[in-house]
């Protein structure tokens, strides 16, 4: 039995119940996996700082991915000395909401980092921060999304999830210089996905209870760097900038409200967004198909389906927006909505996501 039915068949009156569910799922027990950081987002990378959710990885190489791929660049060469050892750098620091320049100028959060052994060409210095959630939550059929600007003299990048038991999961890439990039990972696929050629699983590794998003750089030492933004005249330290960091539900039924809580009360619009991703194509949806639990998707003028495609994050990925006619389908024990439908190829399509219906 769920939490609301069974408040419910406690003898709590339908809105106390509901009530007491959403104090639930909101509160303590219960960890949305969702945030937007940076540019277009919640809060900025100086209040995400002050809430002690992002922080300087106090080991770049504790993640078990990280350490495998690191090791894999003994030998390797970005065109003078190969790397002969991997080390974490020892002095690394955040300066968060610093203007930063590329193909834009946004308020960003640059990592500099620097240790003994910045001068030797062979070592490769590895850096990193993350963002720590409060309590471990599910990241399945979410998308992760973050702008990076990397100037000349980065090795790679990469975005390393950690689970509750130390285990990780981690892409690894060559980053874009001189402009900003905005990237999407589905954390689900264990899977190389564009611009990451390389994916790393170490472990047993538990999508549904991480703790850590971390985000990996390093460099040569005695790499020339551009002018550091959050350093002035500085062009001797090692640094990366972060436009953006965000969390989105590919499947998102009241997009960007957690829990997804409407009225359905037979009148209106039921809004639902499908984000596309690097291993999944919304343009490959039949929209006519569709449906949400038998309510079909709205028309407007001349009877055009109320479906369109856009990039909501910028990543350069499509993504589809619909409106569903509200018949009043749902009642307040309903905690699930489904969408199905058919692919362009006539296969089936189907995704839920979770929902609270108030009174």
């Amino acid at each position: 039995m769920k939490f609301r039915e069974w408040l419910t068949a406690a003898g709590l009156p339908q809105g106390i119940a509901c009530a007491a569910a959403l104090l639930l799922w909101c509160g303590s027990a219960y960890s949305s996996p969702l945030f937007s950081i940076g540019d277009g987002g919640d809060r900025t990378w100086t209040q995400a700082m002050n809430d002690g959710n992002v922080q300087v990885a106090p080991d770049p190489l504790a993640g078990g991915a990280a350490v495998t791929f690191y090791a894999g660049q003994i030998g390797e060469s970005m065109g003078g000395p190969e790397v002969a050892e991997v080390q974490a750098a020892d002095d690394v620091e955040l300066t968060p909401d610093v203007p930063v320049s590329g193909s834009a100028t946004f308020d960003a959060l640059v990592m500099s980092w620097r240790n003994t052994n910045t001068n030797d060409p062979t070592i490769l210095n590895v850096a990193a921060w993350e963002y720590v959630y409060d309590i471990d939550p599910d990241l399945t059929g979410t998308l992760i999304t973050f702008s990076l600007l990397a100037p000349a003299g980065v090795w790679d990048f990469s975005l390393e999830l950690i689970d509750v038991n130390g285990n990780s999961r981690g892409w690894f890439g060559v980053p874009p210089n001189t402009s900003w990039g905005v990237f999407s990972i589905d954390p689900s696929s264990a899977v190389a996905q564009v611009p990451f050629s390389v994916v790393i699983t170490s472990g047993v590794f538990d999508i549904t209870h991480v703790t850590t998003i971390r985000l990996n750089e390093s460099s040569q030492g005695g790499i020339a760097f551009i002018d550091n933004p959050a350093q002035e005249g500085d062009s001797t330290t090692p640094w990366n900038a972060w436009n953006s960091l965000s969390v989105r539900r590919i499947f998102d039924i009241k997009p960007d409200s957690e829990p997804s809580c409407f009225n359905s009360d037979g009148n209106g619009l039921i809004p639902v967004r499908i984000m596309g991703t690097p291993t999944f194509d919304v343009n490959t949806i039949d929209a006519e198909t569709l449906q949400l639990d038998a309510q079909p998707v709205a028309t407007g003028g001349g009877g055009k389906l109320m479906c369109h495609v856009e990039d909501v994050n910028g990543d350069g990925l499509d993504d589809l927006v619909c409106q569903f006619d509200d018949n009043g389908v749902y009642d307040p024990t309903d905690t699930v909505g489904t969408v199905t439908g058919l692919r362009t190829d006539a296969s089936p399509f189907v995704s839920t996501d979770a929902i609270c219906i108030v009174q």
